[in-house]
């Protein structure tokens, strides 16, 4: 009995520690804009109609990639979903569908 219950607390912390530290991502949505322009929207991770777009982005396609091989929604980090609410984020698509986030550089304070 005392093996049972031992595998049972177990199988609990695992499970607990596993989930505590899950990737905390975000869905983004990306529809076209224009022909260079993607307007994305973020979602809620748990599915609340808590979403809010977060701006158009330019876009950009790689490896023969055209506006058919873009997905409809992305799980994306939240460094990824901070450089997509920035100004001057680019997304670029590549051929299997995947994409990528580049984000603008800060500028070094002049010198005096």
């Amino acid at each position: 009995m005392k093996y049972i219950l031992s595998l049972i607390v177990a199988v609990a912390v695992a499970a607990f520690t596993s989930s505590a530290f899950a990737a905390d991502t975000t869905t983004i949505w990306i529809t076209k804009a224009g022909d260079n322009t993607a307007k994305v929207c973020s979602v809620h991770p748990l599915g609340y109609d808590n979403s809010k777009c977060l701006g158009t982005d330019p876009i950009k396609f790689a490896d023969d990639a055209t506006w058919n091989t873009v997905k409809h929604s992305y799980d994306v980090s939240a460094d990824t979903l901070a450089a997509l609410s920035s100004k001057g984020a680019v997304i670029t698509v590549h051929g299997d569908g995947g994409i990528s986030v580049s984000a603008p550089k800060a500028s070094k304070p002049a010198k005096k």
